[in-house]
Parts: structure tokens; C-alpha cells; sequence
């Protein structure tokens, strides 16, 4: 069998995610993977003042209207925004720290080993939530989940 474009057999599989950080440098990867971070989270918080705003509005309508985009915000916030972002900063994490060409027991550290060994992280007196980070990516998702509380707690028990 002959050789592809990226340089594998072609009848071999590819995974995506581990032929590219082949071929770019580890700066390249965490300057696209924080850019990324940066991406989901001004999506997120512009999804959700959009939907605090509708809730906003239809906080007079039909409870089960209100109380259904209530709850697709919610959804947005937790699954969705806080889980996504999580992924992305520990991705960002590994390929600033892979720039150093750190080592552990003489081997190069995975993608995979660097995300999910806590250890690991602890080890080399990693945080993923630094001050910056822990603003945005936690208390602000907690700070919308206070608001959209106190709007359906308003809605529910003063019965607009």
C-alpha cells in the first residue's frame, strides 16, 4: 500500500487529534487550543444573556414556558459550557506545559496521561483554575445559576 498526503499508510487508521500534534509544534497547538477556550467562553456568555433575557421577558407568561427555557439555560450552563471549557483549558494546559519538553519517569507525557492523572498535574504544581480562569469558567457559571434561580424562585412563588 502506498503513502497518503500526512505521510501514513492508507490502509492505517487515523486519529486526528494525535496525527496533527505530530506535525505541529507544541506552541502552535496551545495557542489554537486557548484560543479555543477563549471562543467557547465568549459563546457561552453570550448565549446566556440572551437567554436571561428571554427568561426575562417571558417571566409573565405561562409558567411552563418560563420554567422550559429555564431549564435549556441551565442545560447550556452546566453540560454545556462548564464541561466544554473544562476539556479545552486542561487540552490548552498540556500544550503550554508540553513547550517545556517536561518529562516523568523518562517518558514524554501524553495528551491522554496529562488529563486524566490528577497526580500528574500535582506533581509538576499545575492549576487548572488559576485566578483569571476561576472568575470566568466557575464563579461566573455559578453567578447565572444564582440569577436564573432567583428568577424562577420570583416566578414560582410570587406567581407573576
Amino acid at each position: 500500500m502506498g503513502e497518503n498526503d500526512i505521510g501514513t499508510k492508507s490502509s492505517e487508521k487515523i486519529d486526528p487529534l494525535t496525527d496533527i500534534s505530530k506535525r505541529l509544534l507544541p506552541e502552535t497547538l496551545w495557542s489554537v487550543y486557548e484560543a479555543n477556550v477563549q471562543s467557547y467562553r465568549s459563546s457561552s456568555l453570550s448565549s446566556q444573556s440572551i437567554m436571561l433575557a428571554v427568561g426575562a421577558m417571558l417571566i409573565d407568561k405561562p409558567l411552563p414556558i418560563f420554567i422550559g427555557i429555564a431549564i435549556i439555560a441551565l442545560i447550556q450552563i452546566w453540560p454545556i459550557w462548564f464541561l466544554l471549557i473544562n476539556a479545552r483549558i486542561k487540552i490548552a494546559d498540556f500544550y503550554k506545559f508540553d513547550m517545556e519538553g517536561k518529562t516523568y519517569d523518562g517518558n514524554r507525557i501524553s495528551l491522554k496521561k496529562y488529563i486524566t492523572d490528577k497526580n500528574l498535574r500535582k506533581y509538576f504544581g499545575i492549576k487548572t483554575y488559576r485566578v483569571t480562569r476561576f472568575k470566568l469558567d466557575i464563579l461566573l457559571p455559578i453567578l447565572i445559576t444564582i440569577v436564573w434561580l432567583i428568577l424562577i424562585a420570583y416566578r414560582v412563588f410570587f406567581d407573576c
